[in-house]
């Protein structure tokens, strides 16, 4: 299961959707696709000297009108990386963070799940 990390930032959906997809080509990532109706993103990470690009997909979801959370996963286009996964994960949350003029928020813990 390739990495992935979430983040619930305090702002309405629309806004969040927005700043990532301004972002994004300024972190060297191309938008492949884009559905804010079902706010996700799927997004292209260009080769670098550490790997071989990788395919990052950008989930969101607004709880309210005043939060929404954003997943992203970062899989690799071949088979190691070098940690570039995480790196990807990082550098995406700081962008809409500082798109939003807000610290990155604590990770997001993952739904309660019954055990069995």
């Amino acid at each position: 299961m390739p990495p992935s990390a979430s983040r619930t930032f305090p702002a309405p959906y629309q806004a969040v959707f927005d700043a990532a997809a301004r972002v994004l080509p300024t972190l060297n990532m191309k938008i492949i696709s884009a559905d804010p109706s079902q706010g996700i993103l799927n997004v292209s990470a260009n080769l670098s000297l550490l790997s071989w690009g990788e395919n990052v997909t950008i989930r969101m979801g607004s709880h309210d009108n005043t939060s929404t959370t954003v997943s992203v996963e970062s899989a690799a286009k071949v088979l190691f990386t070098y940690g570039k996964n995480d790196r990807n994960i990082t550098k995406i949350f700081e962008a809409i963070a500082s798109a939003l003029n807000q610290p990155v928020p604590p990770p997001t813990p993952p739904p309660y799940q019954q055990p069995g």
